[in-house]
């Protein structure tokens, strides 16, 4: 729990350097924590305890374990979107999916294969850039009718198509697109090379680009900060080494141009966005339904830093070239 809460390290000497947890108690108490000491000492004078919801009751808004962010409710989209910027459902925003994909000869003519969409943040702001089409793929079913929503309200519908479908159960044209983007996908993909096989095929022969980002670690690892990772995450995980990716990658004729660890950088990004999102959170943000979620949020997204830390969870990026 207390790590959950360490996200909290970055406020300076105003009131929102209070701890997180402090902050979210006073809300689930429904007090003004600047007024925590004054309203302590009152009580104290009239020998009465104020009202409460429930220690036990706030406590158990930290239990990961029991309560897996498993379902994009609109209320876990909104604190996503909060967190991540609008439209994103994972750390980086507009200008690292670009960057992403920026070397791989986009233009109006192409088309780009796209393996978790979210909620097409990402997909609009490369359409934006480059003017191609897009074919994403989203596995949960409400994150993928959001994007569509989202599609129609920025005017790119006739530019992406959002189909839902699990990674592993994909129809895709052979030797049709000209790039294809796998964001954080292959670790919860248990049959890797054949996904990957799947997508090479659909790529056009000669120099189209696979850009694959993942989070990798290692099978026999019994550390604690990776099991607990685990039984935090929404779907079931999958062991992989980078080695392992980069051999699966030549097999099928997609040759590694890059290959890197990108875990620094990751949990820089995930720190700036809690950051940026607590400076922003006030009582009024922190409705009965905004409230717990941002607890389960910070204790997700603290378990996966906290395995990146121990050396134990790699977040990498690689890029690989069809050549044939």
């Amino acid at each position: 729990m207390g790590l959950a809460l360490s996200l909290w390290p970055f406020g300076g000497k105003s009131s929102r350097s209070i701890p997180l947890k402090r902050r979210l108690r006073a809300w689930w108490e429904g007090y003004d924590v600047a007024a925590a000491p004054r309203r302590a000492k009152a009580a104290a004078e009239d020998g009465e305890e104020p009202p409460s919801r429930g220690v036990e009751d706030f406590d158990a808004m930290f239990e990961a374990d029991k309560k897996k962010a498993s379902e994009w409710s609109p209320t876990r989209m909104k604190v996503a979107q909060g967190l991540w910027t609008p439209g994103f459902v994972v750390p980086g925003g507009a200008a690292y999916v670009e960057e992403l994909v920026n070397g791989c000869g986009l233009s109006a003519a192409e088309t780009m294969l796209e393996i978790g969409v979210g909620l097409g943040g990402g997909t609009r702001a490369i359409i934006g850039r480059f003017g191609n089409y897009v074919t994403g793929y989203e596995r949960d079913a409400s994150l993928a009718s959001e994007a569509r929503k989202q599609a129609i309200t920025h005017n790119l519908d006739s530019k992406l198509e959002v189909i839902n479908a699990e990674p592993d159960k994909l129809k895709l044209k052979k030797n049709y697109f000209r790039a294809a983007l796998v964001r954080d996908v292959l670790f919860t993909v248990e049959k890797k090379e054949a996904l990957l096989e799947k997508v090479a095929t659909s790529l056009k022969e000669g120099q189209a680009q696979m850009v694959i980002t993942d989070l990798l670690f290692d099978a026999k690892s019994e550390a604690p900060e990776l099991q607990r990772w685990i039984a935090a995450e929404p779907q079931p995980v999958y062991p992989w080494s980078l080695d392992a990716l980069k051999a699966a990658l030549a097999k099928i004729n997609v040759i590694p141009r890059t290959a890197e660890d990108e875990s620094d950088r990751y949990r820089r990004m995930v720190i700036k966005a809690w950051k940026d999102y607590l400076d922003k959170v006030d009582s009024e943000m922190l409705t009965s339904e905004i409230g717990p979620q941002v607890v389960h949020e910070a204790e997700f997204w603290a378990r996966r830093l906290a395995a990146i830390e121990a050396g134990v969870l790699q977040y990498v990026h690689v890029v690989g070239v069809r050549t044939v």
